[in-house]
């Protein structure tokens, strides 16, 4: 649970910071992620477990020379886990980080009863690659039982037997995608030796050196992810315009409705279960991408009819751990009891009697209403009602 909250919160700060623009400060969204985990993790559900990280983000930075883009990798390590940058065309390992221990086979980690915190033990490296360069991030469970030049051989014959299938292959024929492919071998790789008492490993190398008598590889978790930097041909440029202009015309259209109808921040954001499902399901930061959207603070709200439609799905994995974090949200009460509904209204019928009770047309007062409910396009719109959708 340690690992999958960090990484899921990890994500969510890297993208709103992507979305912000600027120079990424990767170790200051992995405290920050380390913070909500401490935080979703404690009263009442006092969950324990810790958990290296690391992590790679691919960045363009500007050159001074000409004011051109080039793409750079941040990353970002603590533990044993390990990011390595290979260039395949000569078989060469640009960079790779280094391992940190407390003592042998011990690694520093983040969680329960650790005292490692990002700010204080987490180590940044700024790496330019160029277009073909092999982004490796591996837990323990590889760098234990393969050296790096038997990583650099999987990784480059892996690249090479694909590229042979799918010349061989006819057009759709090949299933897996080429990175995937090269994941599955190095993984599978990693496994054999795993899984031989009689290997000669990185592992056992070590464990003589700190005077322990073992043989063969190391039975652990094996997690491989493998991305190649390749050339996006202006999509990446496109999609930052297509952004900028969405932003502005939100930005236009927020300030009309604050003077024509009364909005002000903090924005009255209500919300249904479908949309705080679809976010956590995407890793996807709501109230960030909807503060970014609307331009301003936003107030989220919870009805108590999407609230049971959420509890109503609490057998669900990850369920539980979202009406704990709605239950933070301020509750609307829309006056569907249980008793005399038993079964929770649909959003658009909840909603909308929240947003316009007396059926007036008007949105007297200034919800914004986010919803995954196509049911729920329009309310109240000659009394300023206003829709977001996150899809």
């Amino acid at each position: 649970l340690w690992s999958r909250l960090i990484v899921h919160f990890w994500a969510a700060e890297i993208e709103r910071a992507a979305n912000e623009g600027g120079e990424p400060t990767p170790i200051e969204y992995l405290q920050r992620a380390y913070e909500q985990t401490l935080e979703a993790t404690t009263q009442p559900t006092e969950w324990q477990g810790t958990t290296t990280a690391t992590g790679a983000q691919l960045h363009f930075e500007n050159t001074e020379a000409d004011g051109t883009e080039r793409p750079v990798v941040y990353v970002t390590n603590i533990g044993d886990s390990q990011v390595l940058i290979l260039r395949p065309r000569n078989s060469k390992v640009l960079f790779k980080t280094e391992p940190q221990w407390h003592w042998f086979d011990c690694p520093r980690q983040l969680g329960t009863n650790s005292p490692d915190t990002p700010r204080g033990a987490a180590v940044m490296d700024k790496i330019v690659v160029e277009v073909g360069d092999v982004v490796l991030a591996v837990s323990d469970g590889v760098t234990d039982n393969l050296w790096e030049h038997e990583v650099v051989s999987c990784v480059v014959s892996g690249m090479n037997e694909w590229e042979e299938a799918e010349k061989a292959a006819k057009a759709g024929s090949v299933t897996k995608g080429r990175m995937q492919f090269v994941a599955e071998k190095l993984m599978n790789a990693a496994r054999v030796i795993a899984q031989d008492p009689f290997a000669e490993s990185p592992f056992m190398e070590h464990a003589i050196e700190e005077g322990l008598a073992m043989e063969g590889g190391k039975l652990d978790d094996i997690s491989v992810v493998v991305g190649l930097i390749r050339r996006n041909d202006g999509r990446r440029k496109e999609i930052s315009k297509m952004r900028g202009k969405r932003s502005k015309q939100y930005k236009k259209l927020m300030q009309q409705y604050g003077l024509a109808f009364g909005f002000r921040e903090p924005y009255q954001v209500l919300l249904d279960a479908d949309i705080i499902r679809d976010a956590d399901k995407f890793k996807m930061d709501l109230i960030g991408g909807l503060e970014r959207t609307l331009h301003g603070q936003v107030k989220p709200m919870i009805t108590q009819c999407s609230m049971r439609h959420l509890y109503n799905a609490a057998k669900e994995p990850g369920v539980s751990f979202l009406i704990d974090k709605a239950k933070l949200f301020e509750r609307r009460r829309c006056g569907h009891l249980p008793a005399d509904y038993p079964e929770p209204l649909s959003a658009e019928s909840c909603i909308s009697s929240v947003v316009d009770a007396k059926g007036s047309g008007r949105n007297k007062h200034c919800y914004v209403v986010a919803s995954q409910d196509v049911e729920c396009d329009d309310y109240g719109a000659d009394g300023g009602g206003e829709r977001e959708s996150e899809g």
